[in-house]
Formats: structure tokens, sequence, C-alpha cells
């Protein structure tokens, strides 16, 4: 989590990292080990999938085998 602070502020809390940083650490050994060019497969991770699916229809398609929500 990275904070920015002025003299005169309150803390500034970075959203996309602090959202980030848990979701990858989740993910773990998994993608550390998977070899370079390996498809990825958010099969076993249904988190991952929803969001996939939000913002990306084509993919949650090739990756999840999930209907995109709207």
């Amino acid at each position: 989590m990275r904070i920015n602070r002025n003299n005169h502020q309150k803390p500034t809390f970075h959203p996309l990292g602090d959202f980030l940083n848990p979701a990858l650490a989740l993910l773990g050994q998994g993608l550390k080990k998977s070899p370079i060019g390996q498809k990825l497969d958010f099969a076993n991770h249904p988190y991952l999938c929803k969001g996939l699916c939000k913002y990306n229809p084509i993919a949650c398609n090739k990756s999840c085998n999930l209907s995109p929500t709207i």
C-alpha cells in the first residue's frame, strides 16, 4: 500500500494497487511456476472469471467458459 502525504494533507491511498496486490497474492505460486507463453486457465479462479467477463466478454468465453455479464 502506497501513501502520499504532504505536511497538511491526509493520507491518500491508491485503490488500484490496494486491489491488485491481494488478488495477485491469492494466485500465488500458480502463475510464478507457469512456463512463459502458456495460456492461463481461470476456470479454477471464479472470482477472476467474474471480473474478466464483466470487462472483456471475448476473453471470458475463451478462458472461463462462462457467459458474459453486462
